[in-house]
């Protein structure tokens, strides 16, 4: 057994502990006990700092690890997306193979120990079957014509059938703006087939988004006649936010969706989408929000309707400087007054594990879970000063 000791342990089941012990049995891997302080004399391993549960990132493309920095910031959504398919053909296979490899490596070193990886290809599947990460796959597909429904299905299928578990893959739409009803649809028989039902889509993301639902226009009007695509032949504005037709095109109430940067999201959205969905979960990736398009979501809102359904990502390499959970609850609570460091650690721990369906083992430090420890070496005093200045910035998570 080894028993480890921290200043403070966060545990996710009750109030932070004090100096308390953790309890592991070396060969299951697993937590054995939460004991107070003083339970152990001998052999306890004291780390001065913070101990919680190590992190859940809902939201990441790992097979995008290799456009790190090739990119510019603050292009906006549309051209942010339009070099992403001429990037991909300038790389070898190693370079994005030795790139997803480092990402995956990245994650696990920043304290993540689950993941929730979008794919559109099966080239991430070798590194993520051998990594320390728990990886969910959501198999991406996109077709605004409803002609391409059928062969984007059946694609999809077929990078399904790379991956080494059916538990844990979903085929799930890209974006309200790049999928049509028809495909929507599609992926939805496929996930009820395997017994999936979580989903995961963009949604908000952009201003463009918007203007395109609302009225027509914007800048993906033009971004599709670049690809030799007449909107007007195929898609038709609803005078509403895209979310409204999202959640319209789900067929089953029960339907665990996954919305991801709600960056452009209203409380009047979020409260209708809410009345409609019982599951309905919510995703923030605040740091590429801010590289793409130099916005972040209204977080108040969604604290007061939905703290219990919030989770965190990271987005893409392609759009962040970093896979890192912790800088992105960094600044989500130094720009948030209403959000308190406990919430906030619910969103990247005990939330995202709920949402993946892997509490059993994750999101908490409680007997039985396995040992995900994260690890924050620092004093008691000035960590409590970091919490009362929003500034947690300065801390590494580490792996115990």
């Amino acid at each position: 057994m080894r028993k480890l000791q921290a200043d403070i342990i966060y545990t996710n089941s009750g109030e932070p502990l004090n100096n308390g012990i953790l309890v592991v049995d070396e060969a299951s891997e697993r937590i054995k006990e939460v004991a107070p302080e003083g339970s152990y004399v001998e052999g306890v391993e004291k780390k001065e700092g913070v101990f919680c549960p190590a992190f859940i990132n809902a939201h990441c493309h790992l097979e995008l690890s290799h456009l790190k920095g090739h990119i510019p910031e603050a292009t906006g959504l549309v051209d942010f997306v339009r070099p992403i398919a001429k990037l991909r053909q300038e790389f070898t296979e190693e370079q994005i193979q030795t790139a997803i490899k480092a990402a995956d490596e990245e994650m696990f070193q920043n304290g993540i120990i689950a993941v929730g990886d979008i794919s559109n290809v099966s080239n991430s599947f070798a590194q993520k079957k051998r990594s320390n990460i728990h990886y969910h796959t959501f198999v991406e597909c996109l077709g605004l014509s409803p002609q391409r429904a059928l062969p984007e299905v059946e694609r999809a299928k077929e990078v399904l059938q790379d991956w080494a578990s059916e538990q844990h893959i979903s085929l799930v739409p890209h974006a309200p703006y790049s999928v049509s009803k028809e495909l929507f649809m599609g992926l939805q028989e496929v996930n009820t087939k395997l017994g999936q039902p979580i989903l995961s889509i963009h949604n908000q993301e952009s201003q463009a988004e918007q203007q395109l639902f609302e009225s027509g226009t914007g800048d993906f009007v033009d971004f599709y006649k670049t690809l030799g695509i007449e909107l007007s032949d195929i898609f038709q504005a609803t005078g509403r936010p895209s979310i409204y037709s999202t959640i319209a095109q789900l067929s089953d109430p029960n339907t665990r969706l996954l919305l991801v940067h709600n960056t452009f999201t209203t409380k009047e959205d979020l409260v209708w989408a809410n009345a409609q969905l019982s599951d309905l979960w919510w995703c923030f990736c605040p740091r590429a929000n801010w590289y793409i398009e130099r916005n972040l979501p209204d977080f108040k809102h969604f604290i007061a309707e939905s703290s219990d359904r919030l989770v965190l990502g990271t987005d893409s390499l392609a759009s962040n400087h970093s896979l890192s959970i912790w800088e992105e609850m960094s600044l989500i609570f130094k720009k948030t007054k209403e959000i308190t460091f406990d919430e906030l650690l619910g969103w990247a721990t005990i939330n995202g594990a709920r949402f993946l369906n892997i509490d059993q083992d994750y999101g908490t430090l409680e007997a039985g879970k396995k040992a995900a420890i994260v690890w924050l070496d620092t004093t008691r005093a000035k960590f409590e000063k970091a919490l009362q200045a929003k500034n947690i910035e300065k801390f590494s998570p580490e792996l115990l």
